[in-house]
């Protein structure tokens, strides 16, 4: 499933973005294994990737913040659904994440490089 979602207040860093996000895509997952435990399919924990580090450290509980009252308490709730084991956040270096085409600012030449694994021509499709 994909989103996309503006946040609704401001954030002091990137870092902090991306906890925002593992939060909303986390909270819109939650109905889904509600559901599909409702229907007998026992549900492990949903894995979920983030290329951000310090997200994944500040989940994990690796870091110690030093500007605590920037970060939302809200986002603690992502520690403990990890820790109740409903989700399993894992990191992924930035290399494996296909959302960068979209948003990051890359030369053409790369655009041109990596296009064909995300638009298909005329040629592709007719061969399927």
């Amino acid at each position: 499933m994909v989103e996309c979602k503006t946040l609704r207040h401001i954030v002091a860093s990137s870092a902090e973005a991306e906890t925002a996000g593992l939060l909303h895509n986390a909270q819109r997952a939650v109905p889904i294994r509600y559901m599909l435990s409702q229907l007998e399919h026992p549900q492990p924990p949903t894995p979920v990737k983030t290329y951000n580090e310090t997200a994944n450290n500040f989940i994990h509980n690796n870091i110690t913040q030093k500007r605590s009252k920037s970060w939302d308490m809200r986002y603690y709730w992502l520690r403990d659904q990890h820790n109740q084991n409903n989700f399993d956040f894992y990191w992924d270096k930035s290399e494996n994440n296909h959302g960068d085409y979209w948003t990051k600012h890359f030369p053409a030449i790369y655009h041109r490089f990596i296009r064909a694994t995300y638009v298909l021509d005329e040629k592709t499709c007719e061969q399927n």
